[in-house]
């Protein structure tokens, strides 16, 4: 199943009232509530590791989440889009976000409730929520991992962690290449795309 089937289920037990909320709107708030134990999160979750099938596209790109939801509004997803789409590499390269506590969202969904609807500042992650979001990321990593030919990831020392440490868990410290995301993005975003350019 794809991703977008997720809305779908989702909507059948919650209500069509999900395909209504503008993207942006902040619905789900870290600082007021557990997201890790929401409903809609949790179902999220059993669907990314039961049902969901990445797309067979040969590269991908993994982004950090951002304060600006859907992410494409953010500076370094505009910016990764634009130099994928410069470069004549759309058809090519998937993106995924990678996200507390959604673990890894792809592009197709991020327009939508709840992934375009919740704010969770990385600094509210504790430890036992930090250990579960390494568990459940590298349970999502092997299923990606079998399907790119290639894998690039830009991201914050915060979030870089958080993928490394998922990474030694599954035994797949090489599998992705990691590049972290220093004060000129722009630097990082285009090294990453190039790396998945001369992809042989």
């Amino acid at each position: 199943m794809s991703a977008l089937d997720f809305i779908y289920i989702l909507s059948e037990r919650v209500g069509e009232w999900v395909f209504e909320v503008p993207p942006g709107k902040i619905m789900l708030d870290a600082s007021k509530t557990n997201l890790w134990r929401h409903p809609h999160v949790v179902l999220w979750h059993e669907f990314l590791f039961k049902l969901w099938e990445p797309t067979a596209k040969p590269l991908a790109l993994i982004l950090p989440c951002t304060s600006v939801k859907p992410y494409m509004l953010s500076a370094t997803h505009r910016l990764a889009e634009s130099i994928i789409k410069r470069e004549k590499l759309s058809d090519q390269v998937v993106k995924y976000t990678l996200s507390e506590p959604m673990i890894l969202v792809p592009e197709e969904v991020e327009v939508y409730y709840p992934f375009a609807n919740y704010n969770y500042p990385p600094h509210l992650l504790g430890d036992s929520e930090r250990e579960l979001f390494v568990k459940l990321l590298s349970a999502v990593l092997r299923k990606i991992i079998g399907v790119h030919k290639r894998i690039v990831a830009v991201l914050p020392k915060h979030h870089e962690r958080i993928l490394r440490d998922a990474l030694r868990i599954c035994g797949a410290e090489q599998s992705i290449d990691v590049i972290s995301y220093g004060k000129l993005a722009f630097k990082s975003v285009s090294h990453a795309v190039k790396l998945l350019k001369h992809t042989r």
